[in-house]
């Protein structure tokens, strides 16, 4: 009986040793995963009155999200969907394939900064609005791996900015 059982845990410990890591494709993933807020203060001039934090999943099938460089330039990056400006970007962290896979998965944490609230009776980012209580931010995510490969554009959720307070 000890002889069957010390050969099942062999057999179990060979086949959970021999089995495949994920594979992810070359491209990063990108997902939804939580924002804390769904508004925000507008900005008042140079001040940053809020903020919320947001947190995605990725896959990468080579493993090349991040550098390990000290100065590393940004590779992820919140665009306006209304201008098709940059609003905010970052870097994102450098994570190092674990054995013979390269494919690596995680989470990123992004703390986007408010905005200017863009109505007409005010003047941009130095006035509260009157006749326009709120307005609307709408963004999407996409990082880029070393390799120059473009994740999957994520929407995020509207983001209601208040412009009279």
């Amino acid at each position: 009986m000890k002889v069957f059982f010390g050969i099942l845990l062999s057999f179990v410990l060979l086949w959970t040793a021999c089995s495949k890591a994920p594979e992810y494709p070359l491209e990063p993933q990108i997902q939804f995963k939580s924002m804390t807020k769904y508004t925000m203060l507008q900005s008042l001039g140079n001040i940053f009155r809020d903020s919320l934090a947001l947190t995605i999943a990725f896959t990468d099938g080579d493993g090349d999200i991040g550098s390990p460089l000290e100065k590393r330039p940004p590779d992820a990056f919140v665009i306006d969907v209304t201008t098709g400006d940059t609003a905010e970007f970052f870097t994102m962290p450098y994570v190092a394939p674990k054995g013979a896979a390269k494919g690596i998965n995680g989470e990123m944490k992004f703390v986007i900064n408010t905005s200017c609230c863009d109505v007409p009776d005010a003047i941009k980012c130095i006035e509260k609005s009157v006749l326009y209580p709120s307005d609307t931010l709408n963004y999407k995510i996409v990082i880029v791996d070393r390799a120059k490969n473009k994740s999957n554009e994520l929407k995020l959720p509207p983001i209601v900015l208040i412009c009279n307070q």
